[in-house]
């Protein structure tokens, strides 16, 4: 583990001086609920050198954005064209890996400048928060470096490259933002900004050091800043003109002391830090640093002295980090190019030589020998309790798949497997990309953490099986590609798509694709359509993950274009079904049914067998269920469940997975001991296949108390929750989806044992993990919300629950649309505030809303129904139509003893068909209905201490109507 050191080190302060007197007496400084341009501001987010950020809302596109405005006194007449020249350059660089500007302007006579607004940290706060591995870091600065070298493409420098001028979101994807010092670097001389002379560094950093953080202090003239000298370059600080070459020092500064805790250059002041850059006085690491000498080699360049001396550019340096990080097997493994070379001229003979070297046993085993395996095993019981398990099973499977590889390749050098001679370089080339495959995931799991180690059967399963390397048909599809330009270049990207499928599986989406995307441009280039559709491929599916579902679609459907033309149906009808789940996410339901038909029409072409059908019928399956189609959810969940287990038995890990969301559909449908069945079984096989403490579990045992709680099991449903926490909360952290989910059912617990002040803590708990986790916009916000509201409710802050209430309705009608089923219990709930606080018509309002969304969805006798149906009987009670409430009770009750049924609405349809009744004069009848839900409650069939003294207190109130007086309310 590498960490950066804590931010209370002099190198790490950091103050601003102005040279002149301070921004807020500068002026008039707007305020919150201001205008700047068309950007309302919302909340101050800091200030710099440059000028003041703002968190602000743009009313036009109806998004949060971040708005920077520029110092008055630097924006006088030239500086403000300078200025907004360099932000309008800005904002025509597109890249991942850069904060993206999306408007300049002038308010007031100042610039500003409205750049996207990010939910995480800085790359600062994040190494402090606690120790990364060197793998994350290297990662992380890659992505920085991808980002500065577009900039530098488009003609930009930065200048103040440091960890405070990046972003890492929960992702882990990173952005460079803070260009305040940019400054073109091609254009004409009158148009620059010159750099201070050696003399006026020193003069200004002496003034600066009464700060007590000299070396890490922004230098600013009065309007301009100058740089961080503990960051910037040699020739920076020696006052030449800096260069591409000055942001890759900075870069390179700023790696090596996240990785090694220190700066590589020592000097408390200027002239140290000079003498030290002069004679090559580069730190040593320290001695029990995990970070590879290879890595260390390639920040040593970008740190030399004389900028020539640096990489090329910052794409190289980019590339050389990656390089670096990869971790290749089998060097001696002949060259797809060598193989290539050997076919043109005829037929493939292997030297005796090459025979004995590529069929050598030992060249597997020194890769994957005890040691590799106890680095393995050591990082995976690192990780937590669930390591030891994960280890216990995956250990068999990657010995299996080594000695199958090292079969398939020794029988291929001895030319003993029957397969002709045109097919050894597809064989040649399956093989390579197998080990490529094998070499990244082990590489992953020796770097293994908590996620890694939750994911690490599923990545040792997904490995390519080595047998497909010795079957003819597989091989000859490989044969029948066009072959690239550039066989080198080919292997760049080969190898990129290896290490962004174990990234992808390990979850970690960003670095997949940054890894990715370094290799876009080469692959398209090679005139290899195939390849290139993989890498597309490959980069919808990151983006799906990451949530950028239109960018997804994109991609993916310029994967389809290149694989079909390339008559790869196979992979087409998988880019195909990953359209549909995109288009699904995005609530563009008909266009995800429309590749629907291309999927299935391409499977049936390819003649593939069950796996992708699989995955075809559960992608239709998860659409059904987003769309509130559950009933036909739940029948491709079942015809799922038959080919899985025909195709991998009846314990395979998918098919324990797929039952746990079926479980879900039936708890939706109302069949809650089918639910209960099912949920059972999917927890007992994860627990068999992953072992019992693994984090996982956690997701099973929350859905299994979820339909606890449905059936009234009160108790059940506590012990599932708290389980869920107990497993996920120390691998995985306080703020995962699984652990806030849990406490938000442990609030519902809490309430339903009249616990109000307990339930309303779990809720904001679970309400401020998921906020934190995902910012306040995401729909994962909806379940602690939704009960929030009712805490509220029970407390007597009506207005406050309504609040919880509409938010949650709006969150969830952003994300499903206005008729999503799940809408329906949020609409009942709003029903009864409203008729708490005497608002009949708001109310029935509310209960229709929630019917015609549960007819839609469910039919119209499902007993969800029942909530909105003695709603509307309440609220037409309240409103004087007996006969009208009577036929909304009279529904409930035509199967009151159904499956499903709420016990309690039940019994309540009871008392309020007694109160229509008495209405209406027939008052034995009503009598002989309230005695039934008096029953009903005092047995504990349906529990509700309040209602059932309102039951006794009109019984008793009702011998007057038997006497043909005046009916009880």
């Amino acid at each position: 583990m590498s960490r950066s050191p804590p931010s209370g080190e002099v190198v790490e302060h950091t103050v601003v001086e102005m040279g002149d007197e301070g921004f807020d007496g500068e002026g008039a400084l707007p305020g919150r609920g201001r205008c700047v341009g068309r950007y309302v501001l919302l909340r101050r987010l800091g200030a710099g050198g440059m000028g003041v950020v703002w968190a602000a809302w743009d009313p036009e596109l109806d998004r949060e954005v971040a708005i920077k405005l520029l110092r008055p006194r630097m924006t006088g007449e030239k500086a403000r064209a300078r200025l907004l020249r360099e932000a309008q350059a800005m904002a025509r660089v597109t890249h991942p890996n850069i904060i993206a500007v999306h408007d300049v302007g002038l308010v007031e006579g100042r610039v500003f400048v409205a750049m996207e607004s990010i939910r995480g940290e800085t790359l600062r706060a994040w190494l402090d928060a606690e120790p990364r591995p060197w793998k994350a870091i290297v990662a992380a600065y890659r992505q920085a470096a991808l980002g500065l070298a577009a900039a530098h493409e488009a003609g930009l420098l930065h200048r103040d490259f440091k960890p405070e001028n990046a972003m890492i979101d929960g992702s882990g994807r990173v952005r460079v933002m803070d260009f305040g010092l940019a400054t073109a670097h091609e254009g004409r001389e009158d148009e620059q900004v010159h750099d201070l002379g050696p003399r006026e560094l020193r003069q200004l950093a002496t003034d600066h050091s009464a700060s007590g953080g000299l070396l890490a202090t922004p230098l600013t003239e009065v309007g301009r800043v100058v740089g961080t000298p503990a960051f910037m370059a040699p020739e920076q600080l020696a006052g030449k003109r800096g260069g591409p070459a000055s942001d890759q020092f900075s870069l390179c500064v700023a790696l090596w002391q996240s990785l090694y805790g220190e700066r590589p250059y020592a000097g408390d002041d200027l002239e140290a830090l000079m003498s030290s850059f002069r004679d090559g006085r580069l730190r040593s690491p320290p001695a029990r640093s995990k970070v590879p000498a290879k890595i260390r080699r390639v920040v040593e360049r970008g740190l030399a002295y004389d900028p020539r001396h640096r990489w090329p550019d910052m794409a190289a340096l980019a590339e050389a980090l990656g390089a670096a990080e990869a971790r290749r097997v089998w060097p001696w493994v002949l060259g797809l190019g060598a193989l290539l070379v050997a076919v043109s001229a005829g037929p493939l003979w292997l030297d005796q030589r090459q025979v004995e070297r590529c069929a050598e046993r030992g060249g597997f085993a020194r890769d994957w020998d005890a040691a590799a395996q106890a680095e393995v095993a050591a990082a995976l019981r690192e990780a937590g309790p669930h390591g030891e398990p994960v280890w216990t099973r995956i250990q068999p499977q990657l010995d299996a798949w080594v000695a199958g590889w090292s079969a398939v390749s020794g029988e291929a050098c001895r030319e003993r497997d029957g397969l002709p001679g045109a097919l050894r370089v597809a064989q040649a080339l399956c093989l390579e990309r197998e080990r490529d495959a094998f070499a990244a995931t082990s590489g992953l799991l020796r770097e293994a953490d908590a996620e890694v180690a939750a994911r690490a059967v599923d990545m040792v399963e997904a490995l390519p099986a080595p047998e497909r390397c010795a079957d003819a048909e597989v091989l000859a599809r490989l044969d029948g590609r066009a072959p690239p330009r550039d066989e080198a270049a080919a292997e760049h990207v080969r190898l990129a798509l290896a290490q962004a499928e174990a990234l992808l599986l390990a979850g970690r989406y960003a670095e997949a694709q940054v890894t990715l995307e370094a290799q876009r441009e080469r692959a398209a280039g090679l005139g290899a359509p195939a390849l290139y559709g993989e890498l597309l491929a490959a980069l919808g599916r990151v983006d799906e993950r990451l949530g950028e579902l239109e960018r997804a679609a994109q991609r993916s459907g310029a994967a389809y274009v290149e694989l079909l033309g390339a008559g790869e149906d196979l992979g087409a009808a998988e880019v195909a079904t990953t359209l549909l789940v995109v288009y699904g996410k995005l609530a563009k339901f008909e266009l995800a049914r429309t590749w629907e038909l291309q999927a299935r029409a391409l499977l049936e072409r390819s003649e593939a067998g069950p796996e992708p059908r699989a995955a075809l019928v559960l992608a239709l399956a998860g659409l059904a269920g987003t769309e509130g189609e559950y009933r036909e959810a739940l029948a491709l969940y079942e015809q799922a469940a038959t080919l899985l287990e025909d195709e991998l038995g009846e314990d395979s890990l998918a098919l324990a997975r797929m039952l746990g969301e079926m479980s879900s559909i039936q708890r939706s449908l109302g069949q809650l001991g089918e639910a209960e069945a099912t949920g059972a079984r999917g927890l007992e096989l994860l627990a068999e296949r992953l072992g019992p403490e693994h984090p996982e579990l956690g997701g099973v045992h929350l859905e299994r108390g979820n339909t606890s709680y449905r059936q009234g099991d009160v108790e059940g449903a506590r012990r599932h929750f708290e389980r869920a926490v107990e497993i996920v909360e120390p691998a995985m952290g306080s703020q995962h989806a699984t652990v806030t989910a849990a406490r938000t059912g442990l609030g519902a617990v809490a309430l339903s044992e009249g616990e109000d002040e307990v339930a309303a803590a779990l809720f904001r708990q679970a309400l401020a993990g998921v906020e934190a986790r995902l910012g306040d916009h995401h729909p994962d916000l909806v379940p602690p919300l939704v009960n929030l509201g009712v805490a509220q409710k029970r407390a007597g802050e009506l207005e406050s629950a309504e609040a919880s209430q509409l938010r949650a309705a709006e969150l969830m009608a952003a994300q499903h649309g206005p008729d999503h089923p799940n809408l329906q219990a949020i609409f009942d709930n709003l029903g009864e505030l409203r008729m708490l606080r005497g608002d009949h018509e708001g109310a029935r309002e509310a209960y229709a809303r929630s019917l015609k969304i549960g007819e839609t969805a469910l039919g119209e006798d499902h007993p969800e129904l029942d909530y909105a149906l003695v709603g509307l009987g309440e609220a037409a009670l309240a409103e004087g139509e007996a006969a009208l409430a009577e036929g909304y009770f009279e529904r409930v009750l035509a199967s009151p003893e159904a499956e499903g049924k709420n016990q309690t609405q039940v019994a309540l349809a009871r008392f309020g068909l007694a109160r229509a009744l008495a209405a209406r004069g027939e008052f034995s009848r009503a009598r002989a209905e309230a005695e039934r839900a008096r029953t009903m409650m005092r047995a504990g069939e349906a529990g509700d201490p309040q209602a059932l003294a309102r039951v006794e207190a009109w019984l008793e109130e009702s011998e007057s109507a038997d006497r043909g007086q005046e009916a009880p309310r």
